[in-house]
Order: C-alpha cells, then sequence, then structure tokens
C-alpha cells in the first residue's frame, strides 16, 4: 500500500509516479496562468466605464431577471410580449449573473469578461496538446491582444460568449483525433450547439473545419470515423431542434413573440433575416422590407451605406462595407483582427506542407486542418455575406488566426536556414500589412516608426544568423524579437479599446482620434439628426421617454401589464433598464409584424394596455408594423402633453382605452408627417414607407 506524503510537502518526488506527472503537469502550465489571468486583467480593468453595454440586451437583462418566464424566452419587455432578435444563452450567463450579484454595470459585463479569458485558456490548452508548450503560449498571447476580442469582451454582445462555445468544440475535436473516441465528437456538436443558442448558425461555420480534421485525421477506420461525426451532427442539429421546439410548440398568443421574425416563430428567425437572410442579403429585415433599409447594406447604398451610417470617408463603416476578397481588410475590420494574417497564412500553409512531407495522419494534421478550415469558411462567408453585417462578427474568425499563430512561432522554433529565410520574409510582410493599418488611424503615430524599424533589425539578424555560423539561440532570439515587435500595435489598439469607453452597439479597440472621426459608435456620439428629440434618442437604444411623461404614465395605470407601448426599443430600453413597464412593441426598429392594429387591439381589449406613444415616423421612432401609427392616430385620442409639464403642441400620447374594436378595424391615415432625416413621409400601412424603416 502506498503512503501519500503530507499535503504540506508534497514534491514530485514523495507522491506516486501517476500523481507526481499530475502534478508536474499542473506546474509547467504556470505560463498559462498569467496570461489567462493578465487576459482577465485587461478584459476586465475599469469595466464599469462601459456603462450598461448595449442596451437593447440589458433591457432585456433586466426583463428576464423578473420573471423565469422572461429569461427561458430572452423577452426584451417585463411583461413578455416581444424577445430580443437573438437565442438566449449568452443572455442567460448575465440575467444569472444580475441575479447573483445585482442589476448593474458591472454583473452585466463580468460574463463576457469570463467568457473572453476563458476562451484564452481553452485555445491554449488544444493547441498545447498536438503543437506543444510554445504554441500554446503564443495562441494564448494573440487571441489576448486581438483587439475585436478585447472589445466584445468589455460588451453585453453575444460574439465573445459564441467564441468561447466554438473554441471548446474545437478542444473537444483535438480530444478526439487523439484518442477516437466518440464521446468526443458528441461533445464538439453540443458546444455548436450551445454556440447555436447563442448566436443561431454562425455557429455552424466552425464545423466544416472540426468535422473535417477529425474525418481526415482521427484514428480508427473511415467508417467508425464518419459515424462518429455523425454522432456529433445529430446533437448539434438536436439541440437546435430542442430549442426551436421548445419556442414554437407553444402558441404565439401564449408567449412572447420572437423578435426579428416575420410570424413570431423561432423557426422563422432562424431561416430569416438573422439565419440564412445574413448571407444572401434576401431579408434584412423583419416586416419584410429590411429592418434597417430597403436597400443592400453594401456600404454604397441604402441608410447605412457611404456617407450614411458610419459610413463614407469621414468615419468607418460598421456595416462592414462593400463586399469582396479584401472585405475583412477595410478600415472597419483590418485593425480589429488582421494584424496577424500574414504569420497565420504562411503558417498554414508550411503545417500542411509538414504533415504531407511525414505522410501519416496525426493530432498536428487534424490542428492544422481544423485551424485552416475554420479560417477559410469563415474568411469566405464573412467577406461575401450580402445581408446585414457588423464588423465586431470577425471575432469569430480570431481564435483560427490566433492558433495558426502560434503553430507558426512552432515550427520557426524547428526550423532550419531556409525556414529561418521564411521567417524572416514573413516577419516583412506582417509589418508592411501593420503600417498600413496604423496609416489609417491619427493615433499613435510614433507606432508607424517604431514598428517597422523593430521588424527590421530582427530581421537582418535572422538572415545574417540563417547565412552565417551563429548559433542557432541567437537565431531564434532575433526571430522571437520580431515577434514581439508585431505585437506592439495590436497591444497599443487593445489598450486604447479599454482606456476609453466602447461603442454600445458596435464594439471595437482602436486609439480614440478615430473613433472621434467616426460617424457613429465612437466617443463622438451619435450621427446629427438623432437624440434631438425626447422621444429619440441615439441610434440603437439611446433614446428615452421623459421622466415626467413616464411619471404620469404610471399615475394613470389601473392594473394594465404595461404603462406605454412604444414603437421600438430605441425608445424603451432606457426606461425597461430603469425599471419602468413599457413595451416596445414593434422590437428592435419598430418593424416587426408584432406591432399590427390586431395584435395591439388585442392587448388594449384585454386591458393590459391603454397608452400608446406614436412618433413620427415608421421603423426608427414609429410603428411599421401594418400601419399601427396612421390607425392610432385615426381612432385614439390624444394625450395633452401639458398633463405632465409640457408645451409642446403634440405629445404623441394617445389614450386607447376602449378603442380595441375600431383600431382592429381602422383605414391608417395617408397624411404625411415630418421625416426626422429630412422631408416627409406617409403615416400609412406596410409598403407605405414606413415598412422597412428606410431613411429617405
Amino acid at each position: 500500500m502506498t503512503v501519500i506524503a503530507p499535503t504540506d510537502s508534497l514534491t514530485p518526488d514523495s507522491l506516486p509516479p501517476d500523481s507526481a506527472v499530475r502534478l508536474r503537469r499542473w506546474m509547467s502550465r504556470w505560463p498559462e496562468v498569467v496570461v489567462t489571468l493578465s487576459s482577465l486583467l485587461l478584459f476586465g480593468w475599469n469595466l464599469s466605464r462601459n456603462g450598461t453595454g448595449n442596451a437593447f440586451y440589458a433591457a432585456s437583462v433586466r426583463s428576464m431577471s423578473r420573471s423565469w418566464s422572461n429569461f427561458f424566452y430572452a423577452s426584451l419587455d417585463p411583461g413578455g410580449w416581444i424577445t430580443v432578435d437573438k437565442p438566449p444563452a449568452a443572455l442567460w450567463l448575465q440575467s444569472l449573473s444580475v441575479r447573483i450579484f445585482g442589476y448593474g454595470s458591472w454583473s452585466l459585463l463580468l460574463p463576457g469578461v469570463v467568457c473572453g479569458a476563458a476562451a484564452v485558456w481553452v485555445l491554449m490548452v488544444t493547441v498545447r496538446r498536438p503543437w506543444g508548450r510554445t504554441a500554446g503560449l503564443v495562441s494564448g498571447i494573440a487571441l489576448a491582444v486581438t483587439p475585436v476580442i478585447v472589445a466584445t469582451s468589455r460588451s453585453n454582445n453575444p460574439d465573445i460568449t459564441l467564441v468561447l462555445t466554438v473554441v471548446l468544440a474545437g478542444w473537444a475535436t483535438m480530444r478526439g483525433i487523439e484518442d477516437g473516441r466518440t464521446r468526443w465528437m458528441v461533445l464538439a456538436g453540443l458546444f455548436c450547439g450551445i454556440g447555436f443558442l447563442t448566436k443561431l448558425l454562425a455557429a455552424g461555420l466552425v464545423m466544416p473545419g472540426l468535422w473535417g480534421a477529425y474525418l481526415l485525421a482521427a484514428p480508427g477506420s473511415w467508417k467508425r470515423r464518419a459515424m462518429q461525426s455523425f454522432a456529433g451532427a445529430v446533437v448539434f442539429f438536436a439541440v437546435c431542434v430542442v430549442w426551436v421546439g421548445a419556442v414554437d410548440v407553444r402558441p404565439v398568443a401564449d408567449r412572447p413573440w420572437v423578435g426579428g421574425s416575420a410570424d413570431g416563430s423561432a423557426r422563422d428567425l432562424v431561416f430569416g433575416y438573422n439565419g440564412f437572410g445574413r448571407v444572401t442579403g434576401a431579408a434584412e429585415g423583419p416586416a419584410g422590407g429590411g429592418g434597417f433599409g430597403g436597400n443592400r447594406i453594401d456600404g454604397g447604398s441604402g441608410a447605412f451605406g457611404a456617407g450614411g451610417f458610419g459610413g463614407g470617408a469621414t468615419g468607418i463603416n460598421q456595416f462592414g462595407g462593400s463586399t469582396g476578397v479584401l472585405r475583412l481588410f477595410n478600415a472597419g475590420m483590418g485593425d480589429q483582427v488582421m494584424w496577424l494574417f500574414p504569420v497565420a497564412i504562411v503558417a498554414a500553409a508550411a503545417a500542411i506542407a509538414s504533415a504531407i512531407r511525414r505522410r501519416r495522419r496525426d493530432v498536428q494534421l487534424g490542428a492544422a486542418v481544423m485551424w485552416v478550415g475554420w479560417t477559410i469558411v469563415v474568411y469566405a462567408l464573412f467577406s461575401f455575406a450580402g445581408g446585414i453585417f457588423h464588423n465586431y462578427y470577425v471575432s469569430l474568425l480570431a481564435p483560427a488566426l490566433a492558433a495558426l499563430v502560434g503553430i507558426g512561432a512552432e515550427l520557426a522554433r524547428r526550423a532550419g536556414r531556409w525556414g529561418w529565410c521564411t521567417a524572416a520574409a514573413t516577419l516583412t510582410g506582417t509589418a508592411v500589412l501593420q503600417v498600413v493599418l496604423m496609416n489609417r488611424v491619427d493615433a499613435e503615430t510614433w507606432l508607424r516608426a517604431l514598428v517597422p524599424i523593430g521588424v527590421a533589425t530582427a530581421v537582418v539578424g535572422v538572415v545574417v544568423g540563417a547565412v552565417s555560423t551563429a548559433p542557432r539561440r541567437a537565431v531564434l532570439g532575433s526571430l522571437g524579437a520580431g515577434g514581439v515587435m508585431l505585437l506592439v500595435a495590436p497591444v497599443a489598439w487593445s489598450v486604447a479599446g479599454v482606456r476609453t469607453p466602447q461603442s454600445s452597439t458596435f464594439p471595437d479597440a482602436r486609439p480614440v482620434a478615430e473613433h472621434a472621426r467616426s460617424g457613429i459608435g465612437g466617443v463622438g456620439g451619435p450621427p446629427a439628426g438623432f437624440g434631438g428629440s425626447p422621444r429619440g434618442g441615439g441610434p440603437f437604444g439611446g433614446g428615452s421617454l421623459p421622466a415626467s411623461e413616464l411619471r404620469w404614465l404610471r399615475s394613470q395605470r389601473h392594473g394594465e401589464t404595461w404603462i406605454v407601448g412604444v414603437a421600438s426599443s430605441m425608445e424603451a430600453d432606457a426606461a425597461i433598464i430603469a425599471g419602468e413597464d413599457v413595451v416596445a412593441l414593434g422590437g428592435f426598429t419598430g418593424g416587426d409584424n408584432s406591432a399590427s392594429p390586431a395584435n395591439v387591439a388585442r392587448l388594449i381589449a384585454g386591458d393590459k394596455l391603454r397608452f400608446l406613444a406614436v412618433a413620427g415616423r415608421g421603423g426608427f421612432g414609429g410603428f411599421a408594423g401594418g400601419g399601427l401609427s396612421g390607425a392610432v392616430r385615426s381612432t385614439c385620442v390624444e394625450v395633452p402633453a401639458s398633463n405632465w409639464g409640457g408645451t409642446a403642441p403634440s405629445s404623441g400620447v394617445y389614450d386607447c382605452r376602449g378603442k380595441a374594436a375600431a383600431l382592429k378595424s381602422a383605414r391608417p391615415s395617408t397624411r404625411r408627417v415630418t421625416d426626422p432625416f429630412g422631408g416627409t413621409e406617409p403615416v400609412g400601412p406596410a409598403g407605405s414607407g414606413l415598412a422597412g424603416g428606410t431613411p429617405k
């Protein structure tokens, strides 16, 4: 019988062999622990300066913390009328944090910080298993200082939760490639399924790389590998179907309307504009007309194209810009994720070439195929996606690029003279790309000299060492110095994202001077035309109902579920965050079909809603669902603004008590009202200019 030494005297020599191995393994991981804790500190530093983050999601978390039904469906409003336009997994984490720590900035944003740091740890472990400690450490560092990862980790957007789930799926796949057990592919399918519950089909983009790597490199026969891969896919689809079915099995009248869908179903959300519509551009928003405008969002036309919402020469187009092979290198995304792209590409080619030379299937081949497949699919789809696209989506690409950079570092460490020359050329090309990215920003100009000079010095050392009899250690030192110099710029961008408040809607990390030039999403504030009215505010969730108006509405409440109904979350978010029972009948932009006269009449008839606040336009600030604005104006009684001390000639608030039948059968007015974007537009049914919320 083996006697184990007392705990306070544990050393590798005093333990049984297996225990000694495990202790040495954990003791050897202190660098990974340091990197993970450092990333946790970086992501969470002065977190409260970002407030409650994205008001759309912050309002939903407030509502979800008030009832378990709201929690399950991710209801936007406290009464459970409509959900956010995403599945609930990321918001579940935030809601649980709020229930534990109370509602506030820190508790809302903490889950993102933890998910980001966890993704760094899991990536290091995943890359280290086949490629060694150097590769693992470098990959973790590269991911931790990727600006878009820093930005999304400090946000309550769901993207960093998605990143963690797919990195976990990659870890499970690598374990499966190592030992060939079915359970690992089942676990990979489960993690991808949780990713689906976070951001729908975006989680499926990594699956070709993961499943392809397993089929190619895992042990066992082709038949066995195919069956194991199929089992993982079945688990993924089962998770997807269970969530969609659990929502859609109940009639829409008995549960919240699924925000962003055309018919209130989760099924339509998956296959509509928030699913395949994001790729094809065929369905750009609810109500059939493009939630943000009838034109394609391609940087060249429509409300958010060039010269519009965050586009043009004066700022960054936060909607991805024009599609094409070089799309991810544009001003909005290049400096968020592409700093080390040449290193990743050369490393991918070298890793595949090395596997071909070895002529055997092994874990290194599987790792290379997995990360290369992940990169190719995500890069290609994001480059040519024709639907609604936001720059911070490229966070999904960051883990694969970081993993390839880590593999490249290990290959360079093992290389001979020709490999060192290749590494030197790669350092040079990467430095050139970084100078291009830095030249787009009117800040940190000292980096434009430091990075190329530092890299050039390191390259000279590598080349001289490669063609001479210099010690191998000296060459590797020069390579390491060049690699460190390539991290200086992304570190500066990441630190800048921590020093300054994040955009609540479009998180990114870059020096503040660029934010000040940006039309939207930075500290420069919203573009002109937004925020000038008491019922407008910022473009996405920045508006609010006047406090005096809310007090009066509360005083008129007699058992109704909501004190007032407004068009969109842009008006409702601030009030919901403050704890008010306000409902955004038309969802995010006011364009959801949930805000139809028939649906709203049902609420009024059931004494669940009495007052409606009708602004001047559809979509942004007005109802877009079947002409509700005009129907309300023609049937309900406008409340004088003097009731709450206002002086405006028109309050825009209507009392609809007893008007349910008239509202349901009303013919909407066709008179024209002032458009805050300039000009006028009709108040009428869908298709009259209100359905899409398209600025004229």
